[in-house]
């Protein structure tokens, strides 16, 4: 299965992976236009493996939220200039996951 990759560039945004658990990931998002640091928190999902119309083959992989999954299943935290606050934050969100997957 394809894994997120720790350190993914687009665009002014450099998104690193700083955490994770069998549930969860944690990337630090930082974007070079603004300086501004904040944090993607977000479940594990597993995307099926699938035949492209072209016949070619899409493996199984684990899924990176799009916008409109934000407040559903991922979530971003910013405090502003405050990123020790939002890193905690973030951190706990992060093991949260962790546990709830684990008792359900």
């Amino acid at each position: 299965m394809k894994e997120l990759k720790v350190k993914i560039s687009k665009g002014t945004k450099t998104y690193t992976q700083i955490g994770k658990n069998d549930m969860a990931y944690l990337y630090e998002i930082t974007d070079s236009e603004t300086d501004h640091i904040y944090f993607e928190v977000f479940e594990r999902k597993v995307i099926k493996g699938r035949v492209l119309p072209s016949g070619s083959f899409l493996s199984e992989r684990i899924a990176y939220p799009s916008a409109s999954d934000f407040g559903l299943w991922a979530w971003c935290i910013s405090k502003g200039s405050d990123h020790r606050t939002a890193l905690k934050c973030a951190l706990k969100r992060l093991h949260s996951l962790g546990k709830l997957k684990e008792v359900a």
